[in-house]
């Protein structure tokens, strides 16, 4: 859908730093304080614009909501986090009453930059010429952008469906697995997709079930099938063919550690990409740093790399973080930042290699990482 949007979807960090723009000058905090509720704000302009919600109506209603009896015999019952302290003050109802101007003028001035977050993207996106056929591949719950797009797209191509489904628990009213596939199965684009098969009870296949009620009994009732099988020699045991799907994270490090006492060849793969973690988006940022110099380029990638560290600083660096990307708001250059603005022209990998140790040394707690 991205491809089909005439907007650039940008990273969370990117569109933060967009927000504590607007943000800033009416919250007057810091971009590091802002970064926890601005993070959960952005979540909610994309929920908005991913369901097709009117946004500016929804929060023009919310100051009405927040000053009702209802809401504030909730608020008395919930513990007092830092977060809710804002709701309390007269300056927070203030706030809350802007936010329309605010979604507005957000999504206004990423449209006009050709930008957006994904709801936004999303709710913007127009399928464009299609010449093939189209098939889709898994689906389970879709927003209401993502089915009016599938929706256009019916109109245009010849499309095939693949649902992750079964009989077993779609046509089951009580079965959770199929809440929302029998939702898609009402309606007309999707009614002749779903397909009528029952693999669950199919007669040429066996299904064991094993009640496990802890982690390690179910580690255990997996390594215990496995032994059996390579004991027997059964010939129709195939590693190459047999797969073993884990529910939870929780499973898989003791699982890695009683497989690797089997003698059979392993592959592990885990679906969650290297390129969404904070080593991956800190090294992307010195590598443009490294890359840069135009002064206000640097400052910008140098800023991102600060918040970056923020949440992870020992309890004593966190202020002068703060300070740091104070000073470099104000356009203010320091000697603390010589080695990020690689001033000894370095190579890559060496300037890598001391940014990373030196982040690690003066910053980072509790975070190992080596670099060969």
């Amino acid at each position: 859908m991205r491809k089909h949007s005439k907007l650039t979807c940008l990273p969370t960090l990117d569109l933060l730093r967009r927000l504590h723009g607007l943000v800033g000058p009416i919250s007057k905090e810091s971009f590091e304080q802002f970064y926890g509720w601005g993070l959960t704000l952005l979540q909610d302009f994309n929920r908005i614009d991913s369901y097709l919600v009117d946004g500016a109506a929804l929060f023009t209603s919310l100051p009405k909501q927040l000053t009702s009896n209802a809401f504030i015999d909730q608020m008395a019952s919930l513990k007092k986090d830092r977060w809710l302290l804002p709701l309390e003050q007269k300056e927070g109802l203030l706030f809350w009453k802007q936010l329309p101007l605010l979604y507005q003028s957000f999504r206004e001035k990423l449209m006009e930059a050709g930008e957006g977050y994904e709801g936004l993207c999303y709710s913007m996106a127009q399928p464009k010429a299609i010449d093939q056929e189209l098939v889709f591949v898994g689906f389970n719950l879709l927003t209401p952008a993502e089915e009016r797009f599938i929706e256009q797209c019916q109109l245009m191509a010849s499309t095939t469906f693949f649902w992750d489904v079964d009989r077993h628990y779609l046509d089951n009213p009580i079965n959770i697995a199929g809440h929302y596939l029998r939702q898609h199965r009402e309606k007309k684009w999707f009614q002749e997709s779903f397909p009528t098969g029952n693999y669950l009870t199919d007669p040429h296949k066996k299904v064991f079930l094993i009640e496990a009620s802890t982690t390690v009994a179910q580690v255990q009732a997996v390594i215990a099938a496995l032994q059996e099988k390579i004991n027997d020699s059964h010939p129709k045991f195939l590693p190459n063919q047999t797969a073993i799907v884990v529910s939870g994270s929780d499973l898989l490090i003791p699982l890695l550690d009683q497989l690797a006492t089997l003698s059979i060849p392993l592959h592990c793969r885990l679906d969650y990409p290297f390129s969404a973690t904070v080593i991956y988006t800190v090294v992307e940022r010195l590598v443009q740093l490294w890359e840069t110099s135009e002064k206000e380029e640097m400052y910008g990638h140098m800023a991102h790399l600060l918040a970056l560290w923020h949440p992870f600083a020992k309890a004593g660096m966190q202020s002068k973080l703060t300070a740091m990307r104070q000073s470099l708001n104000e356009g203010k250059q320091s000697d603390a930042f010589d080695l990020w603005f690689n001033k000894d022209h370095q190579a890559l990998l060496p300037y890598l290699r001391e940014g990373l140790t030196y982040i690690y040394n003066h910053f980072i707690e509790g975070i190992t990482f080596s670099l060969n």
